[in-house]
This record gives C-alpha cells, structure tokens and sequence, in this order.
C-alpha cells in the first residue's frame, strides 16, 4: 500500500516537472529558436523503484503533456495573437528644421501681405536644459518650418506636438495659430485668445491616413505681438495623457 502511494506520488510529481520541462522547452524554442532535449526521471525519493524499469505512467504522462503542448502551440496564432506593439518615438529633430517656401505649404492660405522675419527670431534654442525650436514673434509674425518624418506613420497611430508659449500679449485683444500638417492638408491646429497666460499645447491627432517615412511634415505659427513660441517635440504614439483614455 505504502509503495502504491509512493509510485502515485512519484507520477504526479513526475507530471509536474515533465510539464515545466516541456513548457520551458516550448518557450526556448519559440523565442530563442533552440531546440532542447528532455530528459526525465523518476524522483529520486523513489529509492525501492530504482532497479525497476520506467512506470508505465509516466511515458503516458509525459505523451500527454507533449499533445497538450502542441495543441497550445497551435492555438497561440491567429485571431488570438496579441497586437504587435506600436511603433513610437520623436518624428521629427528640433536641428532639421527649414523655411518652406510657399509652394506645398498647407497653411499659405493663411499668409498675411506683410511677413517679416529675421534670421535670428526663429531655430533651436536651449531652453532650461532642453533643445526646443523657438519663434520670437516680435521679429516674426507668420511662420512655416518643415522637415522629413523619421518614421512612418500608420493608419490608427497617433502623433501629438507638445508647444509651450510663455504669456501672449498684444497691443489689442488677438488671436495666435499654432499648427502641424503635410503637404497635402493641415492634421491638426489650434488658436490661442491674446492675450493668454503661458501655458503647454498638445496638438494631437489619430491618423487617418497613413504618413510614408521622409514624407515632409510642417510646423507653424501666426502670432500678433511680441511673443515666444516653443515646439518642445512631435512624439508617434506617445503615451496616453493623464486623465485621458487611449484612442
């Protein structure tokens, strides 16, 4: 009786670790590509069974465990396959940035009969620690700047270009624009009441078509008054914003 007990102990636990085995085995291969070799006994506790050939248990186990393997191999692709992470990162680099001419640019509509613009109101800038493009709209008062994408930009991902702005002010009650776009549209843009306290922007939008790596993208500001503009980053698919639900 004690030795039945025992050899029934011995096949579960033989089950247990034959399952880790094989499990481990699985993951070695799938996410390694190396194949292992198994190799199982019985415990070694079984000391009266030693001179005794294999327990016919535990093959049959050992065969189950292998079926139960495969089939959960086979039902791990397909419609049940979790998503691949999105791409994300910075699209754009605050040093690349250009003037646009007015050909292909999606704000020219909005361009005033006078612009006026030196060559040291606008580029990056070191501001407290961090590299950001800047505008001074004192000596600028209608920009557009472009440059190629560093990545793709998918069809669902979203992109979001973080702004800040110090105070605005004007010699009137005014309005700004701020926004970002391609050659063929504007995606996403906002205006700011003058005047207005400083603050953070977040231009976001949800791709509806897609943005192919290197296609030219376009930041731009029209400001009345004596003001400073700052495009912190363009992120693809940053995280989501404090309080806000993911798209």
């Amino acid at each position: 009786m004690i030795r039945e007990r025992r050899k029934i102990s011995a096949i579960n636990g033989l089950r247990v670790i034959a399952h880790f085995r094989i499990i481990a085995c699985v993951a070695d291969l799938i996410f390694r590509g190396n194949i292992c070799h198994l190799s199982i006994h019985a415990p070694s506790h079984t000391h009266s069974d030693r001179s005794q050939p294999p327990h016919p248990e535990w093959g049959k186990a050992v065969k189950r465990l292998i079926l139960i393997a495969l089939m959960t191999i086979a039902g791990c692709g397909g419609e049940g396959e979790a998503p691949s992470p999105l791409a994300s990162g910075p699209l754009v680099n605050v040093f690349d940035w250009t003037l646009t001419s007015d050909e292909g640019d999606p704000f020219a509509a909005t361009r005033p009969d006078e612009v006026r613009c030196t060559e040291t109101s606008f580029g990056p800038e070191d501001l407290a620690g961090v590299w950001v493009y800047s505008i001074e709209t004192r000596d600028c008062n209608w920009l557009t700047v472009q440059q190629k994408t560093a990545m793709a930009v998918a069809v669902g991902d979203t992109v979001r270009a973080n702004v800040w702005h110090f105070e605005l002010v004007a010699p009137e009650p005014a309005s700004a624009l701020v926004g970002i776009g391609t050659s063929e549209r504007i995606l996403v843009q906002a205006e700011e009441p003058i005047p207005q306290p400083g603050r953070l922007i977040q231009l976001e939008f949800v791709a509806d078509t897609p943005i192919p790596k290197g296609q030219p993208i376009f930041f731009h500001v029209n400001n009345h008054g004596a003001n400073s503009w700052h495009l912190v980053d363009i992120l693809l698919n940053p995280p989501p914003i404090e309080g806000q639900s993911p798209p």
